[in-house]
């Protein structure tokens, strides 16, 4: 019989026979409690019917059959010169490198205009 502390709910496996009318002690928290005698198992619900339905006749016919259409070819995706590709690359790096290199040569302008910068250019240990 399978029997569970009322506590901590650690459940224990004990023939039947050893339990009647004795007081038990959990090993888990030391309650002491006394089992109740097993209930009687719960019969099993009956089965469920198979639903069936029947599918109208006039829906498995092919109502459209002209409608059918071949699939479209997809588009090419535009293809793009490699040159023009390596040039915005390049355009890029230099507009980011011209932007940090003037953000160092003008920071007491740009500290006296953004005071919230200060602590920035501080972090960054470019101060004034």
């Amino acid at each position: 019989m399978r029997i569970s502390c009322p506590s901590c709910q650690i459940a224990y496996e004990i023939p039947e026979q050893k339990l009647l009318g004795r007081k038990l002690r959990c090993a888990g928290c030391g309650t002491n409690w006394v089992p109740l005698p097993a209930a009687a198992p719960e019969p099993e619900p009956e089965p469920a019917r198979a639903v069936t339905f029947e599918i109208p006749a006039f829906a498995t016919q092919d109502r459209f059959p002209a409608t059918r259409l071949a699939p479209l070819p997809l588009a090419a995706a535009p293809r793009r010169r490699p040159s023009l590709v390596l040039l915005g690359w390049i355009a890029t790096i230099l507009i980011c490198t011209a932007a940090g290199l003037a953000a160092i040569h003008y920071r007491t302008a740009v500290m006296h205009i953004w005071p919230a910068s200060i602590r920035l250019y501080h972090a960054l240990t470019f101060g004034p």
